[in-house]
């Protein structure tokens, strides 16, 4: 652990920029650039219309109170939106990801690369109104519209706790406390 910084930001717009080490954010302004920088940081934003970037190291985001527009990604191993808006959360990052999903989320899940990394990641909360974007090419499994509906189903299976997981090439998602059979093609879009 690197010693790093209690920060505040209670402006609106600009940047709000950590530091190199282990850093504690708290943001509550609008329209206001998180950055985590370079540490393993803890960010806790209750803006809206915000992008929130983790930076490198292992971080973990906590979206509260009423904020609503957020973008969130980067180096990212925890993302939990309790705030019951529409965010925009991405699981960029090669690794494991723990993300708690409120009510009309879109969790865009893609390494990042184009390759078959391996992302992992848990989504709890899922609820009708969240959709999960995939990237069109996922290693192995190539997704078009077309063929969406049978490749989610066909990839798509319960675990032995009864949590429905979808694998594509090198990346899982673990849905916690929903079955296969409550999923649809219809929580899934694409993107390039």
């Amino acid at each position: 652990m690197t010693t790093g910084l209690t920060l505040n930001n209670t402006q609106n717009g600009g940047a709000f920029i950590g530091s190199a080490g282990d850093d504690t954010m708290t943001n509550s302004g609008n329209v206001v650039l998180v950055e985590g920088a370079q540490g393993n940081d803890s960010i806790t934003s209750s803006g809206s219309s915000d992008t929130i970037n983790g930076g490198a190291g292992n971080n973990t985001i906590v979206l509260t109170g009423t904020g609503t527009n957020n973008m969130v990604h980067g180096g990212i191993s925890s993302i939990n939106d309790a705030s019951g808006g529409s965010n925009t959360l991405f699981t960029y990052a090669i690794g494991v990801h723990n993300d708690t999903l409120a009510s009309h989320d879109i969790l865009v899940a893609r390494d990042g690369t184009g390759n078959s990394n391996v992302v992992t990641t848990t989504v709890s909360n899922f609820a009708p109104g969240d959709v999960i974007e995939l990237s069109t090419s996922h290693g192995i499994h190539l997704v078009t519209s077309a063929n969406l509906s049978s490749i989610i189903t066909s990839h798509i299976a319960d675990n032995s706790s009864g949590n429905a997981v979808l694998t594509l090439g090198g990346e899982t998602i673990t849905f916690t406390g929903v079955h296969t059979s409550a999923l649809t093609a219809s929580e899934f879009t694409l993107i390039a």
